[in-house]
């Protein structure tokens, strides 16, 4: 009788199979008698324990696994850094990220000898894992799959979970299966139970010949190896709810060749199913006040930065770099002078410049650096400030930050450093257009005369632009303020904000003096960047 079952079972799974000629209502019918017998099946044999389901077929290259990154949160109105989600996209602009963490941990070893390799978090077909992924007790791990419906029949999907195995430290070995086993005891059902929290949708319904995608997460509460096996579920046609069958869709581990392969042939198992769980590590928060999608050209935002220690234990280093440092002004922080102003002050010819060195100097910022103590003890929260400035070019643009905080060492830890990544997609609209014109106006004194031509070309009806103030930076010169003349004051009117507005459109003009400065400048030590801006700026 069981094997006549067996053989009744596997002939109406042949029937549902993808690409099945049959039609909508032989499949439906198909589907009501192969959870018949499979209930009878299991029934009569309980040791079979989960079958295997017919339908739906796990699409198994689309299963994506993303660890070590925290859930957003923050308080309104601040918003959490965008960093890494599960349905991220990262084929295209990695490299630049890769580049940002090279130079932040080049800084932080501050010239230790190590061997540089970027950090992982979401794998997929696409960035597969050819060492184990690793995960934190108590911090989520999320995974998704797309699942695909290939009858001409609807399908439900109902009491959804995740089938898996977790092999502690002492060599115990936890699994999930035993909560669907009659004959598993109570003690270790509690076990497992407190091992690893699950959380997914509940129930799903497939159309026919449609695809879902499920979204799990997964909380760790113990450390060891955790192997995820499948998707639990209870699998009903759609025409005939009442009747079901509990079972699994079962994970492959998918075969990848490695780049570096020397032979055609040579495959290697992926990883992604396989998670290493390490013991709490500290974890950090990043967020931000708003931005706004849309600036103008050279429109100057200030940001609040606020940044929590979410662990137990503090942080001791932390940076922050960024892909264009000329958008980005820190407050208060110490920033390495440009070699443009460096330049000014003495001869650079015979410096042995390192060009990478300088670069990294240019992205990189320490942030909280206080002498003697850590940068964010434990569940210490921090707001620092900085300047975002959109460039002077109109169109579309991206900002990159790139959050680095070091980790206590530990002997053979597999983590080092974590990272939190912000990304700041902006609109950039034209604003003023200026050029201007310099010629001597009095050779004894050697005044100069500056023409300059403001245009407003912002295209949008009704956006103004004020003239407040005009700054000269010169190590020879500095502005006249008794000699500002505006040549046509019919394009300056007053607006809604006050006088001295430039209107949609519009231009003016206006002539000022430059005056030779009385006396030279002369650092016997390299001035800060504030200290030299004091003395070169004049209004």
């Amino acid at each position: 009788m069981l094997k006549q079952l067996e053989e009744a079972s596997r002939s109406f799974a042949h029937l549902l199979r993808p690409g099945s000629l049959q039609s909508a209502q032989q499949q439906t019918s198909f589907l009501k008698e192969y959870i018949q017998t499979q209930n009878e099946l299991v029934k009569r044999s309980p040791e079979l324990g989960l079958l295997p389901h017919a339908l739906p077929q796990v699409v198994q290259s689309s299963v994506r696994v993303l660890t070590l990154v925290q859930s957003p949160s923050a308080v309104a109105p601040h918003v959490p850094a965008t960093n890494i989600d599960i349905n991220s996209n990262l084929t295209a602009d990695e490299p630049i990220w890769n580049k940002i963490e090279e130079m932040l941990v080049i800084t932080a070893a501050n010239n230790k000898p190590f061997v540089f390799k970027p950090s992982r978090y979401l794998y997929t077909k696409q960035q597969p894992a050819l060492e184990t992924p690793v995960a934190v007790q108590g911090e989520p791990i999320e995974l998704a799959v797309t699942l695909s419906n290939s009858v001409q029949c609807r399908i439900a999907l109902s009491e959804i979970d995740l089938l898996w195995k977790l092999t502690l430290d002492n060599d115990e070995v936890l699994s999930n299966a035993c909560t669907y086993e009659e004959s598993s005891d109570s003690a270790n059902k509690i076990a497992v139970g407190a091992a690893i929290k699950t959380s997914c949708m509940a129930s799903i319904k497939l159309a026919e010949q449609a695809e879902e995608t499920l979204h799990f997460k997964l909380t760790p509460k113990l450390t060891g190896r955790l192997s995820i096996l499948g998707v639990v579920c209870r699998v009903a046609a759609g025409a005939d709810p009442a009747a079901s069958l509990l079972g699994t869709l079962q994970f492959e581990t998918q075969k990848i060749r490695p780049h570096n392969a020397k032979q055609s042939s040579q495959t290697v198992m992926d990883n992604r199913l396989t998670i290493k769980l390490v013991p709490q590590l500290p974890a950090m928060n990043v967020s931000f006040t708003p931005v706004p999608n849309r600036l103008l050209a050279g429109e100057i935002v200030p940001v609040h930065v606020t940044l929590r220690n979410m662990g137990i234990a503090p942080i001791e280093e932390i940076y922050l770099g960024c892909d264009n440092p000329r958008c980005v002004s820190l407050l208060d922080q110490h920033s390495q002078m440009p070699l443009a102003m460096m330049s000014s002050l003495r001869n650079l010819s015979n410096d042995k410049l390192v060009k990478d060195k300088e670069i990294r100097g240019q992205r990189v910022y320490r942030l909280l650096n206080r002498p003697g103590l850590a940068a964010l003890d434990a569940q210490q929260v921090q707001t620092i400030s900085l300047w975002v400035q959109a460039p002077h070019q109109a169109g579309p643009f991206t900002l990159r930050l790139l959050f680095y905080y070091s980790l206590p060492t530990v002997a053979n830890s597999p983590i080092k450093y974590r990272l939190v990544r912000h990304i700041w997609q902006l609109q950039v609209e034209s604003c003023l257009q200026a050029d201007s014109t310099c010629v001597v106006s009095n050779a004894v004194t050697n005044e100069l005369g500056l023409d300059v031509n403001v245009r407003n070309q912002h295209a949008v009806e009704g956006t103004e632009v004020y003239i407040n103030s005009i700054s000269l930076y010169s190590t020879e010169f500095k502005l006249n303020p008794d000699r500002l003349h505006i040549m046509n004051s019919m394009g300056v009117s007053p607006g809604q904000a006050g006088a001295q507005c430039l209107k949609s459109s519009i231009c003016c003009n206006f002539q000022c003096r430059l005056l030779e400065k009385e006396t030279q400048e002369e650092y016997k030590d390299i001035p800060s960047i504030k200290t030299l801006l004091h003395s070169r700026l004049s209004h």
